[in-house]
Formats: structure tokens, sequence, C-alpha cells
């Protein structure tokens, strides 16, 4: 509780009235000159009341320069009395003096706390000693003016109180505000923090990819959701063969921030209909909805495509995606669990046919589940002799002789008919059966080349090699053993490398191709301008002969980007000096085409099929024969 100051508090006018009044009274029935109430609180005490009497004596509103020129004062709480200029040291009650004449009488009067106010003082001439009565006629009206300044002072009191009061509900207003907004700002730090952890706990952090949970979540609704939907969804799976390659070589900042750049691509043609997942570190799922027909599809398999094979830099350095696409609809399954396997299985079935990407279809599912048992049949096939090989003719463009031929493995499978050879070497090369095939495609192709080079010395005989081989130190001293022991020289064989297959930076590959090269072998690049790093390729490694890919060549009569690309290839060839190979001629027109752009070989149906060992070898002689005559 605050202190209250006494001397400043100001007395009402109702009170100072009724003081007025009772001085008044007390004069007349004392028949005194004058009575007094007297404030001591001051440095100097006054009179604030004075009777006003037809026969007062005393001017209120004169200045008193001294104390002793009132009739009482106050000092050390004693009231002093004024008599003939002497001073007359009192008490708190009612005083009398011998000498009544020109004599002062006077009260204490205080305030509920024992502060002094002042005094009620009498003074007068020839008065005869004061009556008890009029004691306690005096000491009453003190008693009224004490409780008169006890009701003003509880009023202080009061007034004090609710300030103080009121200052502390500001204040724990404030504090309350401080504490609101303290906790107002740790509920929101809670909230932010319980957002960061749901969001961890369905994405992956650095790349902000749903992670599997999240996937298959989002499947489930999207299966929901097809079920009332005209427009159908699908599911990509998106398998990187060297993504676990990139992440050893770097590490998985740099692997996820490639995957962050390859999804922007995808998405920058506006495709924000599309959910991006990585359910595994070297795997990305989309899920995408409402598509409209199957033409939207096709459109954006082949820019993720696209996307797949451009390059990417992170800190100066250049990276390339080898990616093999599976796909499942809502038109082939509403079961989430479903679409997930069947697109994951479709993109190794993809990666397996050499395909950039592939739907599931029934006919696939069976023959992916029929994979294991196929596996064990191959291995029997090949420890019994029952693979073959068959054999596509190279053609001079210009004349229309065959001067080599493609060696294409062939598996007739007991069950599932003639199983390509793309088929046979991806899946050789995930269960280790691509060196027994290499080896054998080898032996077989040089067997068959050294009968043929002696109808034609400059005879080629091409092979597809896988970079497994290429990636195994004893490739080249196998390849050279085989030509020593059938008297085959190294220029009538050449060797291709899909381009789709390599991986940049791989120092052993690097030196195999030189070996190969200074042994003498035709290095040909194939399928060339559909992989990522076209030109890197030919800069880096020693190759000496390309072939277009057939993509580019089949609707070259139609499609003029195609004429450009096909042009850009054939002049590149020249300025590395490098002889240049088309695929896929079917027809007059694409070989009128690759003729009128200096384009020196062809191959494809319009000269002839992949056929049987026996049956080139007939066609081939006859060719000969023709030639001699």
């Amino acid at each position: 509780m605050s202190h209250i100051n006494t001397a400043n508090l100001v007395i009402p006018e109702d009170i100072s009235s009724s003081w007025q009044n009772n001085i008044n009274l007390i004069a007349e029935i004392m028949s005194i000159p004058t009575a007094l109430i007297v404030d001591t609180q001051k440095d100097k005490a006054r009179a604030v009341k004075s009777n006003k009497n037809a026969w007062s004596s005393y001017n209120i509103s004169k200045s008193r320069a001294k104390n002793k020129d009132l009739c009482c004062w106050i000092e050390d709480e004693h009231i002093m009395l004024a008599e003939q200029d002497k001073l007359t040291p009192g008490s708190d009650t009612f005083l009398s003096h011998e000498s009544w004449s020109d004599s002062c009488q006077g009260l204490l009067i205080k305030w509920p706390n024992g502060n002094v106010f002042g005094t009620i003082c009498i003074w007068g001439k020839d008065v005869y000693s004061p009556k008890f009565c009029y004691q306690e006629l005096i000491s009453s009206f003190r008693n009224s003016i004490e409780l008169q300044l006890s009701i003003l002072y509880q009023k202080e009191k009061l007034k004090n109180t609710n300030i103080e009061l009121r200052n502390k509900v500001v204040a724990r207003n404030h504090d309350m505000d401080m504490v609101n907004g303290y906790l107002e700002q740790e509920i929101k730090k809670r909230q932010r923090a319980e957002e960061i952890i749901d969001y961890l706990r369905w994405h992956d952090i650095r790349t902000g990819f749903l992670n599997r949970h999240a996937l298959e979540k989002e499947v489930t609704k999207l299966a929901k959701k097809a079920q009332n939907n005209t427009q159908f969804d699908a599911v990509i799976h998106i398998n990187f063969i060297n993504g676990l390659l990139i992440q050893e070589q770097t590490d998985s900042i740099t692997w996820k921030q490639l995957l962050i750049q390859f999804d922007r691509k995808i998405k920058n043609k506006g495709n924000d209909k599309i959910i991006t997942s990585l359910p595994t570190s070297a795997d990305l799922v989309l899920v995408v909805s409402d598509l409209k027909d199957q033409s939207d599809l096709d459109d954006l398999c082949k820019h993720i495509v696209q996307s797949s094979q451009s390059t990417f830099v992170i800190d100066r350095k250049s990276f390339h995606l080898n990616a093999y696409i599976g796909v499942c609809t809502t038109k082939d399954t509403l079961c989430p669990n479903s679409l997930l396997k069947f697109a994951s299985k479709v993109a190794l079935s993809s990666k397996d046919s050499g395909q950039n990407y592939r739907y599931y279809s029934q006919d696939l599912a069976i023959f992916s589940s029929d994979t294991q048992e196929m596996e064990s049949y191959l291995l029997k096939a090949i420890r019994d002799n029952d693979l073959l090989l068959h054999f596509q003719p190279k053609v001079c463009t210009k004349t229309g002789a065959w001067i080599g031929a493609e060696a294409l493995l062939r598996w007739r499978h007991p069950t599932m008919g003639d199983i390509s050879s793309e088929t046979l070497i991806n899946i050789a090369e995930k269960n280790g059966l691509i060196f027994e095939i290499g080896r054998f495609v080898l032996t077989e192709a040089v067997k068959k080349g050294t009968k043929w080079v002696e109808w034609n010395s400059e005879f080629k005989i091409a092979i597809n090699v896988s970079v497994v081989q290429l990636n195994s130190l004893e490739f080249v001293q196998e390849l050279e053993h085989l030509l020593i022991t059938h008297q085959l020289s190294a220029k009538n064989i050449e060797l291709e490398i899909t381009e789709s297959g390599i991986v940049i930076d791989d120092i052993v590959m690097e030196k195999s191709l030189k070996r190969l090269r200074n042994l003498g072998v035709t290095l040909s690049l194939d399928d060339f301008g559909t992989g990522y790093s076209s030109y890197d390729y030919l800069k880096k490694f020693p190759f000496n002969a390309l072939k277009i890919d057939k993509s580019f060549i089949e609707k070259i009569d139609e499609c003029r980007k195609d004429q450009e690309i096909v042009r850009s290839i054939i002049g590149i060839a020249r300025a590395f000096n490098m002889k240049v190979t088309a695929e896929g001629i079917e027809n007059k027109k694409h070989e009128e085409f690759i003729v009128s752009e200096g384009c020196e070989y062809g191959q494809g149906y319009l000269y002839s099929k992949p056929i049987p060992s026996n049956e080139f070898e007939y066609y081939l002689y006859r060719q000969v024969i023709l030639q001699e005559h």
C-alpha cells in the first residue's frame, strides 16, 4: 500500500462549509471574539476557518508571517498558546489559564493515521472560565472534524488502493499479454516442429519427394478416385541403371541433387499433375493423374526419356542418367499394390528388352513371372549348345554388295519361342551368364568370318559386345587368342557398343577400347543419337565407325526433323573421319535419302532380315559368283 500524504489532501466544500457553521456556532454560544480551525501541516501554520460573527476580531485573509501571530499552533505535536506575545506549552486537552484575559485555548485535531492536522482554538478577553458544556461542545466539534477527516482519509486510501489495483491489473494484463505472446510463439514453434516431423514422416528430407509410405498412400487415393473417373491415371516407375554407380563415385547428396534437376526437367512443361516419389535410392516413381488419352501418356514418357538423356551439371561436373521406364495405368488394375508392383516389373522388362519405356500388359506379366524359369532354361541351353547365331547383311549403298554381317544371338525357348539377342544379353548380364554367352558369340562369329573372308578379304563380322564384357580385363586377351587360333585378321572384326550402355568415366572400359583399337578391331558406336552423351563419346573413346539408330530412319520419308538429324549425324561422321551405317532401311525411299546424303552402308529389311548362318552363306556365295561373272 502506498503512503498517503495527508498534507496534500484537499478539504471538500461540503466539509469546509460544515466547519464554518460550527465555528460560528461555538463563537456565538461562548460569546468569544475569535474561534479558529488552524492547519499546522505545512511549514507555517494557517487558519483555515474563523468565526464570522458580528464581533469577530480575526481576519482569516490576512497573511500570517509568524506562527505566534495565531492564537495557537503545533510544535512537536504540542499546542503552543499565545498570551501577550508569550509562548506557553500546552497539551491536546482543553486548557485553562490563570489569566483568562487575552488568553487562547485549543484542542489537537488528528488524521486516522495519527498525523496532526491542526487545532481548534478559541480566543477572547474578559471571558469567564469556560463551562463544562463548552468543553464538551468543542470536544464534540473536534470529534466531528476527525470523523470527517477519517472519511476523507479512507476515500483517499480507497482511491489509492483502486489505483494500485488498476496498476496491478494493467501490469498483470501486460504480463499476461507477454505470457500469451510467448505461449503463442511456443505453440507456433511446436506446430512448426510437428509439421516438420509430419513432413519428414512422408518425404525424403533432401529432395522433398514422397517416400515409400507416402507413395503407397497416394496410389491408394489414386485408385479410389479412378473408380468414378472418366479419365485415367498412371504409375510410372523409372529405374536408373547407373544410379548406384554414380552414388559410389560421388555421394548421396550429389545423386539427389541430380534427381532434383531431372524432376525439374520432367515438369518444365507445366506437368502439375505429377507427384514424384523416391521409394529407393536408385528409383523414382511418378504418380500421374487425370490423363485424357493414351497420346498424353505417350508424350509424357517420351519427354521423360528425353529429359533423362540430357546433361546434368553439379559442381562443374557433368552427369548423365541411364533410365528405363515401366508404366501401369488404372485401366490395367485398380489395386494400389498391383499398380506399383506391375510398374516396377515393367521397368525391369524394359531394361531387359533395351526399350526406353514399356507399358504393362498381361503377356508381359506372364513373361515376368517366368523369368526365373527362363534363366534356368538359358543356363541349360548354353551348356547343351542350343544357342545359335543369325546374321543380317551390311550392304554398300552404292553397289548393293554385302560387305559385312551383324551376328545376332538367337535362342529358341522351349515354350516361348525365339528370344531376341537384346533380351538374352540383358538376362545374362543380371545372372552372370554374360561371359559364357559372349564367349559363344565371339567363337561362332570368328569361325564363320574365317570362311567368308576367303570370298571377300574386306568382309567384316559385326558383333554386339556388352559393357560388362568390356569391363573385363580378360576380354581383349580372349578375342586376340580366338583370332590367332582361327587365323582371322582383326580388321575383319567390328565390335558394336550400344551408347546407352556406356557409363561415362569408366577407366577400365576406356583402356579396353584403346587396346582393341590398337589390336586393329573396328569399334562402332551403335544406336548413335539415342543416348545422352553421343558427342562426348566420340571425343573420349576411340571409335572409328557409328550406326544411325533405326528410330531416326523409320519416319525419315515424312519427318523433316528426322531428316535433319540423320543429315547431321552423317556430317559428324565425316568430320571425325568415321564410317557410318544406317539401320532400319525398309524401303527405297529410305535408301534414296541416305544415298543422297552420302551414307556408305545400310542395314535393314529392304536387303534382308536376320537369317540363319547357312542361308546367309548361300546368298553371300551367290552374290560372289554373280559378281565374278
